[in-house]
């Protein structure tokens, strides 16, 4: 209790939650747990007690040591702590890699050095003023105002040329201005890019769709000039119609959780978000820059975030999972050991007398160290074995909840299999090689 109140406080930043030791909830299964040890130690005295208690004093000083029965019980018990870390172990290093690959996969843009800003009323009327300003600034080599990736994307509702008003597509909207795909090095595939001035004369909005969007609207061959009506939010009318200029490439506007899905980009620049791209050498050097820009616009505080980071706290639950699997890990390791330590230490004590007479016969201690090693190996060996199912399982069924996954490969089963090998066998080292390196005469001797 008193290392738990200790720890809770570093806990809680680590799960980022309010937990309270002294809770209702966590006095009653405090209460629960402290009667099950209570019970399990009464039981564990008792047991034998009875037992000795029953029989007679001829048939205990002619029975046969129960060793083997008991060490099978203790080999179980230990066996299922190994699996256990080894599951553990395999599951922390798979989270962690995938973790890994969310932060490196192409996303279909370029999200590093992008600052964003989030623009206010004090703004919303100056825009190309601000993004010339920005410019002009050495470190800024790109300034675009839209929807930035991993945010919100509102769906509308669509009807292609020759489609029924009755069965509109439903797609994600984004208000970008036509610095956007340059700013992010979204790929163009066909057509163009939105013009920097609109004709104010065209009422046809402009649209720029991706490659997933085209191919369910049926027009993955050519969707350059085709229309698209846009219905307004709420309503059963048609609130305009525009033309796609432009097909680009499939990004990841959301999370690897969710596959690539359909977007359509339309010409606007009023509001949303300035997405500054600063060079990689300067990017500490530009911030002050831009603060003074913005306080040129808008009395309001400067505050900015950057686009990278925002990514990442769509996988927040992950690193949180892949914190806790790392701290419950070595917790396990630590009890594996310190079972392995205590098994060694019963080992000792129940092959002292074998060891000496071997020893008294020749054998040296390295024949010595190398059996008993040769046990435990085996012992974990089997025990990793047993573990390699359950962690692909466990694994498999976690990955399962992403659309882009990594494969499981036998990289981590080799990993976690060596690491809790090695690990079991030196917590054991000091009472092997106790008794390998033991004087026979002085057991002898006390025998």
């Amino acid at each position: 209790i008193i290392l738990c109140n200790l720890f809770m406080t570093s806990f809680n930043n680590l799960v980022q939650k309010e937990l309270d030791l002294f809770s209702t909830t966590n006095m009653t299964i405090g209460a629960i747990t402290l009667a099950m040890i209570l019970v399990i130690c009464l039981l564990a005295v008792l047991r034998p007690a009875v037992r000795y208690a029953t029989k007679s004093s001829r048939s205990l000083l002619l029975q046969k040591s129960g060793d083997r029965v008991h060490a099978g019980e203790r080999n179980l018990l230990i066996g299922f702590q190994v699996c256990f870390s080894f599951v553990l172990l395999v599951f922390s290093l798979i989270v962690a890699s995938q973790i890994d690959y969310f932060k490196n996969k192409d996303l279909g843009f370029d999200k590093e050095n992008v600052v964003l800003l989030e623009l206010n009323e004090d703004i919303f009327g100056h825009v190309e003023a601000f993004k010339s300003e920005l410019n002009k600034i050495n470190s800024v080599l790109d300034v675009s105002i839209g929807v930035a990736p991993g945010g919100a994307h509102h769906g509308w509702r669509f009807v292609p040329e020759g489609g029924s008003e009755d069965k509109p597509f439903l797609f994600p909207l984004a208000w970008v201005d036509h610095d956007y795909i340059s700013t992010l090095k979204i790929k163009l595939l066909k057509g163009q890019n939105f013009t920097p001035v609109r004709n104010e004369t065209d009422s046809l909005w402009s649209f720029l769709i991706n490659k997933r969007a085209a191919l369910e609207l049926g027009w993955a061959d050519d969707p350059i000039d085709r229309r698209l009506k846009v219905f307004a939010a709420g309503t059963t009318d048609i609130m305009a119609e525009g033309r796609i200029v432009g097909l680009i490439d499939d990004y990841h506007y959301e999370s690897l959780h969710n596959p690539v899905k359909p977007v359509v980009l339309a010409a606007g620049d009023g509001y949303g978000t300035a997405l500054v791209k600063i060079s990689e050498r300067s990017f500490q050097q530009s911030i002050e820059p831009i603060k003074s820009t913005w306080q040129k616009f808008s009395n309001q505080p400067f505050a900015y975030q950057l686009l990278d980071d925002e990514l990442e706290k769509l996988y927040s639950n992950e690193v949180k999972l892949s914190n806790l699997i790392v701290f419950f890990t070595v917790i396990a390791l630590y009890l594996t050991c310190y079972g392995m330590f205590a098994l060694s230490s019963l080992l000792f004590r129940s092959r002292l007398k074998e060891v000496t007479i071997r020893k008294v016969f020749g054998a040296t201690q390295l024949s010595i160290i190398r059996q008993f090693y040769s046990r435990y190996a085996a012992f974990m060996l089997a025990s990793i074995v047993i573990g390699i199912p359950i962690s692909i399982y466990v694994a498999d069924l976690w990955l399962q909840t992403f659309e882009y996954k990594i494969h499981i490969s036998s990289t981590f089963f080799l990993i976690a299999g060596l690491s809790i090998f090695v690990v079991g066998l030196l917590s054991v080292s000091y009472y092997l090689i106790l008794v390998a390196f033991s004087n026979p005469v002085k057991f002898l001797r006390s025998e």
